[in-house]
C-alpha cells in the first residue's frame, strides 16, 4: 500500500523536513498550489518523487470558491503530472463524469472519484473502464455512515480486483486492515503536528495524544523539546510513525496474498 502525505503546511520547513526523512509520496491540491504562493517548492519536491495531485473540488467546494477545469488541464500538462485525479463536483456525480470525459477529450488520463452518496451503478461503471479508482468519505470517515460506504464499495470492488483504489483521506487503521487500498493519504502527519498531535507506533498500533500528555510516555517529549521549533518535531515524529503503518499494512496485505504490480 501506498501512503501519500497530504496537509497544507505553511511552513517552507516542511519540505525540509520531507528531504531529511526521505519521504518518497505526497498528494498535493490544485486548489492549494493555485491559492498558496509558498506551494511551489513542495511541488518541485514531489515531481522528482511520487506525486499524486487532486483538483482540490473538496476545499473549493467548502470555501465557496470554483476551479476552472481548463486551468486544471494546463497545469496538469505544463508540469508533466502522471498521476492525477478528476475534477470532481461535490454533490453532483452527473458533472463529475462529465468532466471525466472532458478531460480525457483533452488528453488527460485521470483517476475517476466516486463519492459518498453517489449511486452505486456509477461505481460499476468506473470499474468497468479504469484500472484505478478513487474514493471519497467527505466528512463521514469514523462514521457508522462511512463504514457502511466502504462496506458496499468493497462488496462492489471484490468483483473488479485487483483494480487498484486509492482512499481520499482514509489513514484508519482498522480500516486499512480491512479494506485492501491500494494507496490512501492523510493529513495527520502535518495536521496534527501543527495542532500539537504526536503519532507513534506502539506494537503495531498507530496512536497519538496531545504531546503535554504525561501518559504518553517521556521517550515522546525528545520529539518536541531537542532544540527545534516544537511543529518540526512533531513533523518528524508522526512521518515515522506513518511510515510505520505503510509498511506495516504492507506486509499485511501481502501475507493475505495482496502484492501490487507497479
Amino acid at each position: 500500500m501506498k501512503l501519500y502525505f497530504a496537509g497544507n503546511a505553511f511552513s517552507n520547513n516542511w519540505v525540509t523536513v520531507l528531504k531529511n526523512n526521505n519521504v518518497q509520496r505526497g498528494l498535493m491540491s490544485f486548489y492549494d498550489l493555485k491559492t498558496y504562493s509558498n506551494k511551489m517548492e513542495e511541488l518541485s519536491y514531489w515531481k522528482n518523487n511520487d506525486l499524486f495531485l487532486d483538483s482540490g473540488a473538496y476545499s473549493a467546494f467548502n470555501s465557496g470558491a470554483k476551479i476552472n477545469i481548463d486551468d486544471y488541464i494546463n497545469f496538469i500538462n505544463e508540469n508533466e503530472i502522471k498521476v492525477y485525479s478528476n475534477l470532481d463536483v461535490i454533490g453532483n456525480e452527473k458533472q463529475t463524469l462529465l468532466n471525466q470525459k472532458y478531460m480525457e477529450k483533452r488528453g488527460c488520463s485521470p483517476i475517476p472519484c466516486f463519492h459518498i452518496g453517489e449511486n452505486f451503478k456509477q461505481l460499476h461503471n468506473y470499474l468497468n473502464r479504469y484500472s484505478y479508482v478513487s474514493l471519497g468519505l467527505a466528512k463521514t470517515q469514523g462514521s457508522k455512515r462511512g463504514k457502511n460506504f466502504l462496506d458496499q464499495c468493497f462488496q462492489i470492488i471484490k468483483k473488479y480486483f485487483p483494480v487498484k483504489i486509492h482512499g481520499f483521506g482514509i489513514s484508519s487503521q482498522r480500516y486499512l486492515e480491512k479494506y485492501p487500498f491500494y494507496s490512501v493519504d492523510s493529513t495527520s502527519a502535518i495536521m496534527g503536528g501543527g495542532l500539537g498531535r504526536v503519532n507513534y507506533w506502539d506494537k503495531g498500533k498507530l496512536k497519538s495524544g496531545a504531546y503535554r500528555k504525561k501518559q504518553i510516555g517521556e521517550r515522546l517529549f525528545n520529539c518536541v523539546d531537542n532544540g527545534s521549533p516544537q511543529h518540526l518535531n512533531r513533523w518528524i515524529n508522526n512521518i515515522i510513525a506513518f511510515q510505520k503503518l505503510e509498511k506495516y499494512i504492507t506486509k499485511l496485505w501481502k501475507k493475505r496474498g495482496v502484492i501490487w504490480d507497479e
